[in-house]
């Protein structure tokens, strides 16, 4: 699954279970491990996410998101969108 520069929404993946591995060109982004340690991983470097670990993958970079594995893989994804890429929106009462 590959994303792109273009898309200023940046995404916090939750592995809920397997594992999946991430690359993302252009910046560095951080990964919590499940034990609580938390790393950065360089610009092109794959960091493989599995079961308890997270990563926030930042807006505006190139990269993918694989399963290299053979087990299905679970993610709780959540999307942050830039508040000035946010589609105009009035909120409900």
């Amino acid at each position: 699954l590959p994303f792109a520069a273009s898309d200023p929404e940046g995404s916090l993946a939750v592995v809920t279970a397997g594992a999946i591995t991430i690359r993302v060109e252009g910046e560095a982004w951080n990964v919590t491990r499940g034990t609580g340690t938390s790393e950065l991983v360089a610009p092109g470097e794959e960091a493989t996410l599995a079961t308890g670990d997270s990563g926030y993958v930042p807006g505006n970079v190139d990269g993918e998101v694989r399963n290299d594995g053979q087990e299905r893989a679970e993610v709780l994804l959540f999307v942050v969108t830039p508040v000035d890429a946010a589609p105009d929106a009035t909120p409900a009462p």
